[in-house]
């Protein structure tokens, strides 16, 4: 029996049949997408998914935030801008509200933030995370990657850790891009 292989040709059966497709087919091996040979060359290339590289967990399933590179921590971050957002504390009930204005280091074109190494020196107001700051802050977003990993949750789709692309965070509507006020306006 022969068997056309997409280009025009053909090759042979001897009477038994072939477990390979004559046209060109995706396998998907431990998560990865690897185009078939094409059709007649199957019994030339085998496929062996010992030659797949196998993917490990992402740092942050298999790490705790303790035990992470200073350039592991930094990629937490999604680059939102939410934890610059000015803060008003109720002396009396302790209830922190996060109000629509950034703070005046923050560019919120870019949603990042201008003085980002020197900040703490820079703003008075501005803190360090840290894995132990982590656990006396309460007002941090829901949506924060921090906060998320702290809690026990995994990363959302458009953290950039998982899309791979650092806009999603603004496609998806989670930063402060062009959707606060510049604090530079507000400031004496």
């Amino acid at each position: 029996m022969t068997v056309p292989d997409g280009r025009g040709k053909g090759f042979s059966f001897s009477g038994r049949r072939s477990p390979f497709s004559c046209r060109p087919v995706s396998f998907i091996l431990a998560g990865t997408s690897i185009a078939a040979p094409p059709a007649g060359a199957v019994s030339r290339h085998l496929l062996r998914a010992d030659i797949v590289e196998r993917k490990s967990p992402p740092f942050w399933k298999s790490k705790p935030l303790e035990l992470m590179s200073p350039e592991e921590w930094e990629s937490i971050c999604d680059r939102c801008g939410n934890c610059c957002l000015e803060k008003l504390e109720d002396r009396e009930s302790g209830e922190v509200r996060v109000i629509p204005v950034a703070c005046e280091y923050l560019d919120t074109a870019t949603a990042r933030c201008l003085v980002y190494a020197d900040r703490t020196l820079v703003s008075g107001d501005c803190i360090n995370l840290t894995p132990e700051t982590l656990q006396e802050i309460d007002w941090l977003p829901e949506t924060c990657a921090y906060r998320l990993l702290t809690e026990g949750r995994d990363l959302p789709w458009w953290h950039p850790l998982v899309s791979g692309d650092p806009r999603t965070v603004h496609d998806a509507g989670i930063s402060v891009r062009d959707r606060v006020l510049p604090g530079r306006h507000i400031h004496p």
